[in-house]
């Protein structure tokens, strides 16, 4: 039996049968009957011993009943380093809350963690909910990172479960990582994440179709309305940060790629913002038009748009570059240059090598081929099917910060490059028009 490269290193077949994993006298822990993921990061661990022990399963009575051949795993990996590359790869600012809750005159939260090697493990972390510090109930493997970041070592990808004294607030609770192991310079790169506290707050968002086409086929309206928030203060405090936006008693936003209005409804908020957005889902466009209160267009795949030379203020993107093939990408970004004031701000989010590591960690010659300077865009994205013509256009797209970074310079001016700070852990690049 073999660990299948083809099968992104699962089990070539299932054993019929419960059995133990061994490296030597390491067992990795159990495998199902009928289960063919083995699992990865245990091997991590034991990676070093691997052509010494080889992997085994056994049975209840601790006989041998096969010998699993991992030689193409090993290959793949040692193979330039590639295994130690990717975990020094991996950033920080990968955090999630999958739960929250009200009991017993407490909150509640169930969070997820990955943390770069720089971290110390196992981290203490100071979580805050509204400014008071949670007490750490619980902390075991985060099987859902797990699934992604299995490269990396599992003290490194856990799930803790916190209880925080329940204040009563109106509008939001904000989740404010302060430090980790007393450092508040290891969290500064962990952004706020930000929770509705009234049922009410869900109402006249758009239906679960509309939303999944934006943020993936998981999401639904809490997500939805959570997440744009979270997105929504990440780009106020960069624009302030960068810009001279703060200043201004009339500022011009663009949100390209607005979708059904996820983060534009949180700007549309502020008197100061003339708001406007493009997209090229029609129906979305249509629904933005008519329940929100900027000006929304519906724009083809590929520029020009109809809007005026020099127009905006602010342009931001999240989640748009990343899922352009470099024809449009290199379109796109001459547009934005186009449609930017000359003391504007561009924030546009994209897919570096901290997400890319995670995204291609079982398919190991397209992730060296990326690390190595290539831009990867072999993956369509069915969102928009049935929405837009080109069926063929809307990709998942991943680079290398430094691909980025070049690319980002053959347009603009770039001021910084923010990690892992939006839409599902993307980098921000922080542009204006050069001089």
């Amino acid at each position: 039996m073999r660990l299948d490269p083809d099968a992104r290193f699962q089990l070539d077949q299932p054993f019929d049968r419960d059995v133990d994993l061994y490296i030597g006298a390491a067992c990795l822990g159990k495998l199902p009957a009928g289960e063919r993921n083995v699992p990865l990061s245990r091997l991590t661990v034991h990676f070093d011993h691997l052509a010494d022990h080889k992997l085994e399963a056994k049975s209840d009575g601790g006989e041998t009943v096969f010998h699993i051949d991992t030689r193409d795993f090993e290959k793949a990996y040692r193979t330039g380093g590639l295994l130690t590359a990717m975990q020094t790869a991996l950033g920080g600012g990968k955090w999630r809350i999958y739960e929250i809750g009200i009991k017993d005159g407490s909150i509640y939260a169930d969070v997820g963690f990955v943390f770069p090697l720089s971290i110390r493990t196992p981290a203490t972390v100071d979580l805050l909910c509204n400014g008071m510090s949670g007490v750490l109930l619980e902390s075991k493997y985060d099987t859902h990172f797990g699934r992604t970041h299995w490269f990396m070592p599992p003290e490194n990808v856990v799930r803790h479960k916190y209880r925080f004294p329940f204040s009563q607030v109106e509008g939001w609770a904000q989740f404010h990582l302060r430090a980790l192991n007393g450092k508040s310079s290891d969290a500064a790169h962990y952004r706020d994440q930000w929770n509705f506290t009234n049922r009410d707050m869900l109402a006249e968002l758009p239906d679960d179709t509309r939303i999944q086409r934006v943020a993936s086929a998981q999401a639904n309206r809490a997500s939805f309305l959570n997440g744009g928030k979270a997105a929504y203060e990440v780009i106020k405090t960069l624009s302030h940060r960068y810009g001279s936006v703060a200043s201004k008693p009339e500022i011009k936003v663009l949100d390209w790629g607005v979708g059904c209005g996820r983060v534009a409804r949180h700007f549309e908020t502020d008197s100061a913002v003339q708001m406007t957005g493009i997209d090229i889902d029609k129906d979305n466009v249509g629904w933005c038009s008519e329940n929100l209160t900027g000006v929304y267009l519906h724009v083809e795949t590929a520029p020009p748009t109809p809007l005026p030379n020099g127009m905006f203020d602010l342009v931001y993107a999240c989640s748009v570059l990343s899922h352009l093939k470099e024809e449009s990408i290199d379109q796109w970004l001459s547009e934005v240059s186009r449609l930017l004031r000359p003391d504007g701000l561009a924030l546009l989010s994209f897919h570096g090598t901290s997400n890319a590591v995670s995204y291609l960690s079982r398919r190991p010659d397209e992730l060296r081929a990326l690390m190595g300077g290539k831009l990867f865009d072999a993956d369509r994205n069915h969102e928009l099917q049935g929405f837009i013509s080109d069926e063929d256009y809307y990709r998942q797209v991943f680079s290398s910060d430094s691909w980025w970074h070049q690319k980002f310079s053959e347009f603009f001016e770039v001021l910084a490059i923010e990690p892992a700070v939006l839409s599902g852990f993307q980098h921000v690049a922080v542009l204006r028009l050069k001089p």
